[in-house]
């Protein structure tokens, strides 16, 4: 294991939070559609199954993204929570 330090700003922790959630919403809303309008194509029917595929790809990354919030979340949490372990250690000696 390296020898080197992991140095983590929380302003810069929660921005990129913060952005990420941002992120997910935005890449959620994306959904998209043809309109056919009685057209009877071989052509049309794959380009069809290639935009569902496409939003079922949009939607795994969107996922995605949700776990990495969550993870960044929970990175945080056990940031605050070591942080906060450290600071009673110091005062109750």
């Amino acid at each position: 294991m390296s020898n080197e330090k992991i140095k983590i700003d929380a302003r810069v922790l929660d921005g990129e939070i913060a952005s990420a959630q941002g992120s997910a919403s935005e890449v959620q809303s994306i959904k998209y559609e043809i309109e056919t309008d009685q057209i009877i194509l071989t052509s049309i029917d794959k380009y069809k199954e290639s935009i569902a595929l496409l939003n079922e790809s949009i939607q795994s990354f969107a996922t995605l993204l949700d776990n990495d919030v969550r993870n960044l979340e929970a990175i945080k949490a056990e940031w605050l929570k070591l942080d906060q372990n450290m600071v009673n250690k110091i005062f109750t000696r």
